[in-house]
């Protein structure tokens, strides 16, 4: 599909919009994104939509030469990654294959979390940041480890609404942690007040003023 300057009728426009709706979706739940590099390639502007969205959710992006091109021609995003040859003129097809191959395997564990996170993120952005949506428990835990991993190095690296929505995550589960203390703590003073009066303002008053404190350092 080429683009011209002709301004492009309703009907063309609604086709472009179900295209790249469905790309996005697709591309979104890939692990990665493998683009055959060729002269055609750069001159047609929907591929450039299909990296800018592969650059946008963090996808790795393993450029794949099949017939020379003009370096001053690649994007940067394309240019500063290690391109596999697989050229009829020359270059050993079997061993690109198993380079190919290699660079999709690479660490394929944590690219299908980042897949499965950015999906989660997502489906919380385009629901107004839901708070029902975010994680906790035991997935907030694998989403940190997840996040640790992705800072010693590991492929793909998180986006800022992967970023996003871990923090909102985190910062729940700490709000809920801190009203369930205070609902222990007032439910604690409640039975001491009940058995012995006397005593249960002596500790409201204790906790009360314990409770100040911490809250106004955090």
């Amino acid at each position: 599909m080429l683009l011209t300057k002709t301004k492009l009728s309703p009907s063309q426009r609604t086709k472009k919009q179900l295209y790249f709706t469905k790309y996005e979706q697709q591309n979104s739940k890939a692990l990665a994104c493998s683009l055959i590099r060729t002269f055609i390639f750069f001159i047609i502007q929907v591929c450039n939509w299909e990296v800018d969205h592969a650059v946008k959710n963090g996808k790795r992006i393993i450029p794949v030469v099949c017939k020379d091109v003009d370096y001053r021609d690649v994007r940067k995003e394309l240019a500063q990654l290690n391109w596999i040859f697989f050229r009829p003129d020359g270059d050993d097809f079997d061993q690109a294959l198993k380079l190919l191959i290699k660079a999709l395997d690479h660490d394929k564990r944590h690219a299908r979390y980042h897949t499965k996170l950015l999906m989660r993120a997502i489906d919380w952005e385009r629901h107004d940041f839901e708070k029902s949506l975010l994680f906790s428990g035991s997935d907030l835990q694998k989403a940190k480890h997840w996040l640790s991993a992705s800072a010693l190095g590991k492929e793909p690296k998180p986006t800022t609404l992967h970023l996003s929505f871990i923090t909102a995550s985190d910062a729940l589960a700490s709000s809920m942690k801190k009203r369930q203390l205070i609902a222990v703590f007032f439910a604690f003073i409640v039975a001491i007040g009940i058995i012995w009066p006397s005593w249960g303002v002596f500790f409201f008053s204790l906790v009360f003023s314990h409770f100040f404190v911490y809250f106004s350092s955090n």
